[in-house]
């Protein structure tokens, strides 16, 4: 097997696991502590690979890790009658409201207690965030507010945001707040910024991540090979800003920025070389992005074939100049013939300018829209991304627990509101995923770090939780909301009507979840 493929397995295995026993325990435990016998204790669904019986319980790992369940004694609500009357006080039917609704809710209760403790353990020990930035805002993001690339978003409508799991408690737009590098004094500035006119929630969403890619680090090089790097003008010219501190799109976005200073980058000292007015003079002093400049060739490509070298600086492509290596895979992608010629000009050192006349072979990888493959000639970028620097979120003393509480509270609340949206159509059920959608997410967000894993799982047990507390037959919902028409009726419920309901509820379950599963397979497709 793939170790990629065992690796997201385990993954998905590990996300699932802690959230699955800790809802099953909340029922086992309440259950014990009414004195209602528990028959089986199932982490899994099907057949029983790993079994052994403790006392009056049976504890199993079934076949299929997509949930578990607590089978208790006599919890058949339509055959009360077969419990003897000897047994009937640890049979699940025969216990008081009051017990068989601590029953039903210590499921949910443990998973919310459960997500309360991750949070408490995240804001104790101190987790990171990568937070949401604007790399290169799209020309109508632009025009609905003062955004400038490298801002940090951390308010929406004044609510504080960390990471994207926050987005579902908004439904439209209207205020943002951003945390800005200062080009003066390289602190940060926080800026409230008004939206020139309201934006739904997906159509911010649409345009914060348009055009979204790395942002790129202000390095420049000449034809010898000398690197060079771009820093905000000091009167002084003080070499205290880095050229880590500012993206190329931050620097150069605004021409309120210029003039800029040229350090040439050496081994133990950055000189000053002169300040910068445009970038039509970095051009003229000969100066090259070293994005431009190809790292790599990969072997049996057609640049390898042509005799394109590491080292080559790529000036244009078909006669118009590059300023970026995007701009070279758009640009060759742009044609629908997969036998064309493309003219590529390079520079190589020491030998000046060279023109190769390349057909393109397709890549393996899809074009996102018109889903053809994409056209590469097999050059790698010495691109060096712009590393935003990740956010330390951490609380001290007795906030760790009101942070940990209103954390939980505030996503229980906004997975209320996202599926209230969902009902009324204003998000689209292809929101709904299923077992490989989590898999993905688990996946992506180990990558990212083990903080971002555990608040993933965090966001996991909240929505377990609250939808097995649908009123949904079959559910824990459903249970709680027999119990409380018995409380109403004063009396229980008809068999027919049980029946009936229990019938309506197992098929919107299986409803959901094919809904789910349909969504993950044409995913994949995508």
């Amino acid at each position: 097997m793939d170790f990629g493929i065992f690796q997201k397995i385990l993954l998905f295995i590990a996300m699932l696991f802690p959230l699955v026993f800790v809802h099953e325990l909340g029922h086992f435990l309440f259950a014990k502590l009414f004195g209602v016998r528990v028959e089986t204790f199932s982490i899994g669904f099907g057949p029983k690979l790993f079994k052994f019986t403790w006392k009056e319980t049976e504890y199993a790992w079934s076949l299929i890790p997509l949930g578990g369940y607590v089978k208790l004694y006599g919890d058949n609500p339509l055959e009360p009658e077969i419990v003897p009357e000897d047994q009937r006080h640890k049979s699940f039917v025969h216990q008081g409201k009051w017990g068989r609704f601590w029953i039903a809710f210590g499921g949910p209760l443990f998973n919310f207690i459960f997500t309360f403790t991750l949070y408490f353990i995240l804001f104790g020990v101190g987790h990171k965030t990568n937070g949401i930035y604007f790399q290169t805002p799209s020309s109508e993001l632009l025009a609905l507010a003062d955004i400038v690339p490298q801002d940090r978003l951390v308010k929406i409508n004044g609510e504080e945001v960390q990471g994207p799991e926050d987005f579902s408690a908004f439904s439209h737009i209207e205020t943002i707040e951003v945390e800005r590098p200062s080009l003066q004094t390289g602190r940060l500035e926080t800026k409230l910024l008004t939206l020139k006119s309201k934006l739904e929630l997906s159509s911010f969403l649409s345009l914060l991540f348009k055009n979204h890619g790395p942002l790129t680090t202000p390095l420049f090089v000449n034809e010898k090979g000398e690197s060079f790097f771009l820093a905000p003008n000091k009167s002084d010219n003080n070499q205290g800003f880095l050229f880590s501190q500012f993206s190329w799109e931050k620097l150069s976005f605004s021409s309120e920025n210029w003039p800029l200073a040229l350090y040439k980058k050496e081994e133990n000292t950055n000189s000053f070389i002169q300040l910068i007015d445009s970038p039509i003079q970095i051009q003229n002093l000969g100066l090259y992005p070293l994005e431009l400049v190809v790292k790599n060739v990969a072997a049996g490509t057609p640049a390898d074939l042509l005799g394109i070298q590491k080292g080559d600086i790529l000036l244009s492509f078909q006669g118009k100049k590059l300023d970026s290596f995007t701009q070279l895979r758009t640009r060759m992608n742009e044609s629908e013939d997969s036998l064309q010629k493309f003219s590529l000009e390079v520079l190589r050192p020491n030998q000046g300018n060279l023109v190769f006349e390349v057909i393109p072979q397709d890549s393996k990888t899809l074009h996102p829209i018109t889903k053809k493959p994409l056209k590469i000639i097999g050059v790698e970028s010495s691109f060096m991304p712009f590393l935003l620097a990740p956010i330390m979120v951490k609380a001290q003393g007795f906030s760790i627990i009101s942070k940990a509480f209103q954390k939980t509270w505030k996503n229980i609340i906004n997975t209320l509101e996202m599926f209230k949206r969902l009902l009324s159509r204003q998000l689209s059920v292809k929101a709904v995923g299923g077992p490989l959608s989590i898999g993905k997410v688990a996946s992506d967000s180990y990558e990212l770090g083990l903080g971002h894993f555990f608040q993933i799982m965090a966001l996991l047990s909240i929505s377990l939780g609250v939808i097995n507390l649908f009123p949904v037959p079959v559910l824990d919902g459903g249970h709680i909301l027999f119990i409380f028409l018995e409380f109403l009726y004063r009396k229980p419920l008809p068999k027919k009507a049980l029946e009936i309901s229990q019938s309506i509820g197992l098929g919107i379950l299986i409803l959901l979840m094919g809904l789910s599963l349909y969504n993950d397979i044409t995913n994949l497709f995508r």
